[in-house]
């Protein structure tokens, strides 16, 4: 960053070549949106400076989960650097526009793109990255173990590769999706502390959720400077609401994601691809829902405030705040004056049935009790 402003404050740069180092500041910056205002309306004066652009462009919609329109500028990218005959430039739009297909979960477009960067490779970097965009897919599918041997030999077995970051945070996903947590977080412990990375929102989400679950603790709140509209955002912002007992919340949280990329989220915390099974909010997300055990009968009056108690909470996926369930339990908005009515019906429930009713953080779950034959 610090070369690019020093290239920017020289004064023979042209209107095109300042605007679009100045978007690649901006975006560098995690200011996404005013990279983007600042570039679109910009029309560069000649075919290198327009596939540029597109270049930028890319970044900037894949940061903001955009992965259709990233494939779009790659793809114009692609045209003209054809036209141009420019081999680099190729190489990093077709590498580009095949991490955008993985991430849209359409593998043909990603194979036939990966062997087409492949096609192009010059230098080793250029090897290593095609690997990562290869083991990234293979996890994508649930290849874990696949895609962590073939990572481990770049990161455990040679110091001279760029990107190290990229490569450490792809490792310690795979780690994690192997649930070999003491492993992934030793990884993640390390790459947090560097704060000037472009990942390092998604590095930092990843974090807190390996080491909450690590260590049976209660997911820490978003950070301030946390991007907006991320896809990161939405992801740690539903387990938060899930966390805190308000399911409703979170899956508005979560239908940002689906609207976002519908080609890698479904309605109701599903995901599209095997491999996203085991991700970082799938098992923070089953972890929660562990904590409700299933109750196999419900002993109370059919009808009864106790009854309904039980099955909103036996039917409910993770645990509830007490607002959520005094809203389900009288049908009403939630008011202060229904506490005592509300302390009232656990009490029921806990002295007269083989139900614990449990408060965590602050929400209810239920569990049967233990025989005591046992």
């Amino acid at each position: 960053m610090k070369k690019l402003n020093q290239f920017l404050s020289k004064s023979l740069l042209t209107h095109s070549e300042r605007t679009l180092i100045k978007a690649r500041l901006l975006n560098l910056e995690g200011k996404t949106d005013e990279a983007k205002e600042l570039l679109l309306p910009h029309k560069p004066t000649n075919k290198f400076l327009q596939a540029q652009k597109e270049n930028v462009l890319s970044s900037i919609y894949d940061k903001l989960s955009s992965y259709q329109s990233a494939a779009v500028c790659n793809q114009k990218a692609i045209n003209l650097y054809h036209e141009l005959s420019d081999n680099e430039g190729l190489f990093v739009s077709y590498l580009n526009l095949c991490i955008n297909y993985s991430r849209l979960s359409l593998e043909e477009l990603f194979e036939y793109n990966w062997q087409k960067a492949h096609d192009y490779i010059k230098t080793i970097e250029n090897q290593n990255s095609l690997i990562r965009a290869k083991v990234s897919y293979l996890s994508k599918v649930g290849r874990f173990k696949d895609a962590l041997e073939i990572i481990q030999k770049i990161t455990r077995g040679s110091s001279e590769y760029n990107n190290k970051t990229a490569f450490l945070n792809l490792e310690a996903d795979i780690l994690f999706r192997l649930e070999y947590y003491n492993e992934a977080l030793e990884i993640y412990s390390s790459l947090v502390k560097n704060n000037k990375t472009l990942t390092r929102f998604r590095i930092h989400y990843e974090y807190q959720v390996t080491s909450a679950i690590k260590t049976n603790n209660k997911l820490k709140a978003i950070a301030e400077d946390f991007p907006k509209q991320s896809e990161y955002f939405y992801l740690w912002n539903s387990l938060i609401y899930l966390q805190d007992g308000d399911p409703e919340i979170a899956h508005q949280s979560w239908l940002e994601l689906v609207k976002a990329n519908p080609d890698k989220y479904l309605p109701e915390f599903r995901y599209k691809d095997i491999g996203d099974y085991h991700c970082h909010f799938s098992q923070f997300y089953q972890y929660l829902k562990s904590k409700n055990s299933d109750i196999s009968l419900n002993p109370f009056k059919k009808g009864s405030n106790t009854y309904k108690f039980v099955n909103i909470l036996k039917y409910s996926q993770t645990p509830l705040r007490k607002e959520v369930i005094i809203e389900q339990l009288w049908d009403v908005p939630y008011s202060p004056e229904f506490d005592a009515r509300f302390y009232k019906v656990v009490e029921r429930v806990k002295k007269n049935s083989n139900i614990n009713v449990i408060m965590r953080n602050s929400t209810y779950h239920i569990q049967e009790k233990a025989s005591k034959y046992l």
